[in-house]
């Protein structure tokens, strides 16, 4: 059979949304969510998304900017109303709960989201403290920045301004953005840029 693409493994693209700007601030991962695509197609393989419960004391901490940034969010976060389609977890089930999940594809996965350097040091700042940096190790080895492939696009592409805010990228590639801060929209839709990103560059 004929294949498309020829990716060495499944591509996770996953998106977080916490309280803090970075988890030495002291805050915590409030909402965790992904799109795997498979190596070949790049068809969506599975979606997967939690709330990850936090308490009053996590949202008083928060500043000012974070709490406008989740305003219509934080009832999710806070356990008090969870939608019907959505699974609300605490923070000691994020870390197995994720192995559970990362394990069925055996590791074979290459990681990515639009900000790694943020995202990367959440989940390492979560997996360190539940002793599980082997594991996180094996699973992360293989990733890329969704926004350094659009960045060189830009730099070596004249036809595109250089713009790499995600918005201005789903309207420049026809990739409808819905902005909601939600970590799976934000994760279908970052897989949507990339898959459109492999189309151009087929």
């Amino acid at each position: 059979m004929d294949y498309k693409y020829t990716f060495p493994k499944d591509i996770m693209i996953f998106d977080l949304e916490t309280t803090s700007r970075w988890p030495e601030d002291g805050g915590k991962i409030s909402e965790f969510g992904c799109v795997i695509l498979d190596k070949h197609t790049l068809e969506t393989k599975d979606l997967f998304h939690v709330y990850v419960k936090i308490d009053q004391e996590d949202y008083d901490n928060s500043s000012d900017f974070i709490k406008e940034f989740h305003k219509d969010r934080w009832d999710y976060y806070l356990g008090k109303s969870i939608p019907q389609d959505r699974v609300a977890i605490n923070q000691d089930q994020l870390i197995p709960l994720l192995i559970e999940k990362f394990g069925q594809y055996k590791n074979l996965l290459t990681i990515s989201s639009w900000n790694l350097e943020f995202d990367f040091s959440w989940l390492r700042h979560y997996f360190y403290i539940y002793n599980q940096m082997e594991f996180f190790d094996k699973v992360t080895y293989n990733r890329f920045d969704l926004k350094s492939l659009f960045t060189a696009l830009m730099i070596f592409d004249k036809r595109y301004s250089f713009d790499v805010r995600s918005k201005t990228i789903s309207n420049l590639f026809g990739v409808a953005e819905e902005v909601a801060h939600d970590a799976l929209i934000d994760s279908v839709n970052e897989a949507a840029l990339f898959v459109k990103f492999c189309e151009l560059s087929a």
